[in-house]
């Protein structure tokens, strides 16, 4: 079984690198001899590049945000009918009980609200637009380069300028991607150039883009787990109690 797995893992890395490989080969393919005209071919494939990895890396920004925001507002709304439940049948339970309610909720109240704070501080959604917008502004500039470079006779100022601008984005973007976007653009790019990847390896470029989701949120995920266990225990048990005095 484990030799299964091995075998498994090694075709799916090896088709992989078959795809990289080709695209690899088909860019070499359409180079000119010129130094010119295969540095701008290769700065169209860097700019390829770096724009996928920035589209990632904003998606999954995005994705976190929402999960994060999901998670503080199913927090916030269990505090609250827990609290609203302790208003209306606080009558059914001693004091004591009551008391502790009330540490329980103030203690819950402020672990959303402090990571609220964090969350805010973090800015994801700022972060995932400005890589976003950088993305598209690439996109521009390489499909004004890649149509140059498909003249008889390209215009090297144009190509300059070109040159010039990318630099020049990436520098007022002041924004980047991380080597993990890198990796996941690059595999799930693998993927639509080659139709003989294993469904294995489809399968892990989708568990390493949620582990990237989840390792992002790891301490609003904890929150939420901890909270919304208490929480959801406490209104069970209290929903018993009422039942049982009623």
């Amino acid at each position: 079984m484990v030799g299964i797995l091995f075998l498994k893992k090694m075709m799916s890395k090896m088709d992989i690198e078959q795809a990289l490989s080709l695209e690899r080969s088909d860019v070499l393919s359409r180079q000119s001899v010129g130094d010119e005209a295969e540095y701008y071919h290769n700065l169209t494939l860097i700019m390829q590049k770096t724009c996928g990895a920035r589209f990632m890396a904003s998606e999954i920004l995005k994705k976190k945000e929402v999960i994060s925001l999901g998670m503080l507002s199913a927090l916030s709304i269990n505090i609250i009918l827990l609290s609203m439940l302790l208003m209306v049948w606080g009558d059914k339970f001693s004091g004591e009980k009551v008391k502790i309610f009330g540490i329980i909720l103030s203690m819950a109240s402020i672990a959303v609200l402090v990571i609220s704070i964090f969350e805010y501080a973090i800015g994801r959604g700022v972060l995932a637009d400005k890589l976003h917008g950088n993305a598209l502004s690439i996109t521009k500039i390489m499909r004004t380069l890649e149509r140059e470079l498909k003249r008889e006779t390209p215009n090297s100022a144009v190509l300059e300028d070109c040159a010039a601008k990318y630099e020049e984005i990436n520098i007022e973007t002041r924004v980047n991607h991380s080597s993990e976007h890198y990796d996941l653009f690059i595999r799930q790019r693998a993927l639509r150039l080659s139709k003989n990847i294993a469904r294995f390896a489809a399968m892990k470029v989708r568990v390493n883009k949620m582990r990237c989701i989840l390792m992002g949120i790891w301490p609003t995920l904890l929150v939420f787990i901890f909270v919304s266990s208490a929480t959801v225990w406490i209104t069970i048990w209290a929903v018993a109690q009422i039942l049982d005095g009623v």
